[in-house]
């Protein structure tokens, strides 16, 4: 007989079938629906329907001694009926009464047939069993479960020969899952992708999806934002700004799946502007960051050397700062929207106003060259050059006119009679200049001096005839040689020291030297 269960697995073998006289048949056993089992499981599932037919000449043949069919698992302890009674029909004809009875035990199905007639013929073309429910049972191997797999053994017809059926797999429950810990929060995700930690499942095949819950997937993302959905650490990129929730789903054969889900946040990076670096000359100013379009901005110090700078509003990126002059100070814009956190360092430079500016006393000279002498800074550099005032350059010298117009006692020159109005300046960074200005006056040289002839005169008075001066003016003297007064007269000898043509009066019988 031929004995198979098609939805599984097709088995065949030989059995004997024992009448008065021997006879050897084929047998087909049939089963439909054949469940997968999951080990464990408290229900049952339906075993479908079980044929068996004879395929050599369409017809059962039975003795009249009454025969049983047993149906057991092949592998002991893989899995159990639910104990009761099934249901057993026949297909085809029989021109003799037959009756049937069937029973249902944990441990096997039992066909029991008796013909009641002497007639030993019997056209029953199939016989077909239902009403069995089955379920997997768990055996101890070391105190671990097992996967197991089992087949139908048909065991009947006065031979007692075994026919083997479909195979029936029964499978462990799957690895409880886990999808990692939640990432929201201080714990949340600063920009769009993120490796998960789901578990890796010991039993069963684990995949990743958006959960159903309502707003798992608020912008609608496919399941290609999982790089792989069966990997438990696969990276997932999704929108920053949005709160995903995602499922880890473990599954093995007919068992209840397992499954858990996990929140991912992810936060919106924004890059922090605080400005550029400042130097200022005021001791107070207002700092310049940008104002972030999502999180909130704060300021700190990187230095504060001398800890006399400080920030009035921290929150504020236009802030007022206030600082010691000669001082620079380094400073920190940070923007934080939820975990995502950025900054930018500025410096602020607070500088000292340059050396009070002095541009030495006026100058007179005579000739057309003169040194300078201005002050030397201490802060700042100096430089030369002539006072935008009118007339301050009266006829147009160059710069050049300054032998170094960085050097505060540089050499200046100009032309004789003029009047030059020079400025010196001191210079230092962003604060205002300092500049004081001089001025230096170039004389002409004067007439080339004529006192007139030597003169004796007889009497105390005489007028001088020196010449006049075209260029200064002229005044009279003794001489400082020795014995040029030799009575000690005073200037009121002369009637007018300033007059080239003076009267001078002396002491009869003396000598004296005049200078002009």
């Amino acid at each position: 007989m031929l004995v198979s269960f098609p939805t599984k697995f097709a088995f065949t073998c030989l059995c004997i079938l024992l009448f008065a006289f021997p006879i050897f048949a084929q047998v087909n056993v049939n089963s439909t629906a054949t469940p997968d089992l999951c080990v464990g499981s408290s229900g049952y599932s339906a075993l479908g329907t079980i044929t068996i037919s004879e395929s050599v000449d369409n017809a059962i043949t039975l003795t009249n001694t009454p025969e049983s069919i047993i149906i057991t698992p092949t592998i002991p302890g893989s899995f159990e009926f639910e104990p009761g009674v099934g249901t057993i029909n026949f297909l085809g004809f029989s021109n003799l009464d037959v009756t049937a009875t069937i029973s249902v035990t944990a441990s096997q199905i039992e066909i029991f047939l008796s013909d009641v007639s002497d007639n030993h013929e019997s056209g029953i073309n199939s016989i077909e069993i239902s009403g069995i429910n089955i379920r997997a049972i768990t055996t101890n191997t070391s105190s671990v479960l097992e996967r197991l797999g089992g087949s139908l053994a048909i065991v009947g017809f006065a031979n007692g020969d075994d026919i083997a059926g479909s195979s029936i797999e029964s499978f462990l429950p799957p690895s409880v899952a886990n999808a990692g810990t939640d990432r929201t929060g201080i714990d949340a995700v600063c920009g769009g992708s993120v490796s998960l930690n789901a578990n890796v499942p010991a039993t069963g095949t684990g995949f990743w999806s958006f959960s159903p819950v309502f707003g798992s997937n608020p912008d609608g993302l496919p399941l290609s934002s999982f790089t792989d959905t069966n990997a438990n650490n696969t990276a997932f990129n999704g929108t920053p700004g949005n709160t995903y929730r995602l499922r880890w789903t473990i599954t093995n054969g007919p068992c209840d799946a397992s499954f858990d889900d996990v929140l991912i946040e992810f936060n919106q990076p924004v890059a922090a502007d605080a400005g550029s670096n400042i130097t200022s000359c005021n001791t107070t100013l207002n700092l310049s960051a940008v104002t972030p379009s999502l999180g909130t901005g704060s300021w700190s110090f990187v230095s504060n050397p001398d800890n006399l700078g400080a920030i009035s509003n921290l929150s504020s990126p236009t802030s007022l700062f206030s600082g010691a002059r000669g001082t620079t100070y380094g400073l920190r814009w940070t923007v934080a929207n939820g975990v995502c956190v950025s900054f930018e360092n500025i410096t602020v430079t607070i500088q000292n106003t340059p050396t009070t500016a002095n541009a030495g006393s006026d100058i007179t000279v005579c000739g057309n060259l003169t040194p300078l002498s201005a002050n030397s800074p201490v802060i700042g550099t100096g430089s030369w050059s002539f006072s935008p005032a009118p007339g301050s350059n009266p006829d147009s010298r160059p710069l050049s006119s300054f032998s170094d117009i960085f050097s505060n006692s540089s050499g200046f020159s100009g032309t004789q009679g003029q009047t030059y109005r020079l400025r010196w300046t001191i210079n230092f960074g962003v604060c205002p200049s300092s500049f004081d200005e001089v001025l230096v006056h170039f004389n002409s040289n004067p007439t080339p001096v004529n006192a007139g002839l030597d003169k004796i005169v007889c009497s105390n008075s005489v007028v001088l005839s020196a010449q006049p001066p075209v260029i200064g003016s002229g005044f009279w003297s003794f001489s400082t040689d020795l014995g040029s007064n030799p009575d000690g007269l005073p200037l009121t000898a002369f009637s007018d020291i300033n007059s080239f043509a003076s009267t001078f009066t002396g002491t009869q019988g003396n000598t004296y030297k005049l200078r002009l």
